[in-house]
């Protein structure tokens, strides 16, 4: 095999401390007519017959504003914007053109964002959020000519709403159909940290569908992952992730392959699986307090599906970038 190399940047904000008369200001230029708002299929077809680019449109404009404005809560308004910039930002990056006024981008059947291009190139990406971190994954270089897909998945780990549920695990069994019986195994043999468990897990079987554009049309309970581990051990994904950060006085970021097979190769509950036996790349980052630096979630990226037998071969360079909603405006503001 050869030794292609692959390059994925994963680019992350805490936007925790954004205020609301901070949004408020930003949607306002949002409606101001000198700021330009296209869709990103107008602004393809105006580069590829060279002509300049149409006015900022009025109906895509007002799509962006109701795709924020539409939520009640100011958190979910922030976390909105924050995810139309991150798009039309990869938009730009990816094609190498100058960020020109701001890009949406359109969405598949099963509504995953998408950067349309002029031939058959595939800029693959992947969003995720999950108060208060927002990322974006980005498939920068192919190494090779398999056509792969980029998944990101954030969890934060929730406190246990005792009003619902008595215990972690009772609270964890309502997923139980989400998992295979290995995988359910692991989360619960964890003691003290089923829940940390059960969310990474969860953000596996997240980035995995993501990748492959099919989202919550995919039964989580078709397929399982196996690690490729230099050694074995008793602990789950959580307690290798927590474990590679003390080993590494760095920021912790755990690098994985994995072989995902199927459970149930022919049928599975919500009907035919979207899972193929292949081999997959893996990313674990911690998302920590910016005050505190505890640990207060994961975010999962994956890179895939490679031909079975195949990733080990491949370099993977996850170019990892924390920044913030501030240090993005200046270039639409």
């Amino acid at each position: 095999m050869g030794h292609n190399t692959y390059k994925v940047q994963v680019r992350l904000l805490n936007v925790s401390e954004v205020l609301a008369v901070e949004l408020d200001t930003l949607l306002q230029t949002f409606e101001h007519p000198s700021f330009k708002v296209y869709s990103a299929e107008d602004y393809i077809r105006a580069k590829l017959i060279g002509v300049g680019l149409p006015d900022g449109m009025d109906e895509t404009r007002g799509e962006v504003l109701h795709s924020i404005r539409k939520f009640v809560k100011v958190n979910d308004r922030i976390l909105a914007l924050a995810s139309c910039l991150l798009k039309s930002e990869a938009f730009f990056l990816s094609h190498h053109y100058p960020q020109d006024g701001f890009v949406q981008l359109p969405r598949t059947e099963h509504q995953k964002p998408f950067i349309p291009t002029i031939d058959e190139t595939e800029f693959s990406i992947s969003l995720s959020h999950q108060w208060p971190f927002i990322g974006i994954s980005r498939l920068v270089s192919n190494g090779g000519k398999q056509s792969l897909g980029v998944g990101l998945d954030i969890v934060v780990f929730e406190k246990l709403n005792t009003r619902l549920y008595n215990t972690v695990e009772e609270f964890v069994a309502v997923f139980r159909n989400s998992f295979t019986d290995g995988e359910w195994l692991t989360i619960n043999e964890q003691q003290d940290f089923v829940l940390q468990e059960f969310y990474v897990q969860w953000s596996v079987k997240e980035a995995v569908s993501k990748a492959l554009g099919v989202g919550l049309g995919c039964d989580f309970s078709s397929f399982q992952v196996t690690w490729d581990l230099k050694s074995p051990t008793d602990g789950g994904l959580w307690n290798l992730i927590v474990s590679h950060g003390s080993q590494n006085d760095e920021d912790i970021m755990l690098d994985l392959n994995g072989t995902i097979s199927l459970n149930e190769p022919e049928i599975s509950n919500q009907g035919t699986s979207c899972i193929r036996d292949s081999n997959w790349r893996f990313c674990f980052l911690a998302l920590r307090d910016s005050e505190t630096s505890d640990v207060l979630g994961v975010a999962c990226t994956c890179l895939g599906p490679f031909q079975v037998n195949d990733v080990v071969d491949k370099a993977i360079n996850w170019k990892v970038e924390w920044t913030d909603l501030r240090s993005i405006l200046p270039v639409y503001f």
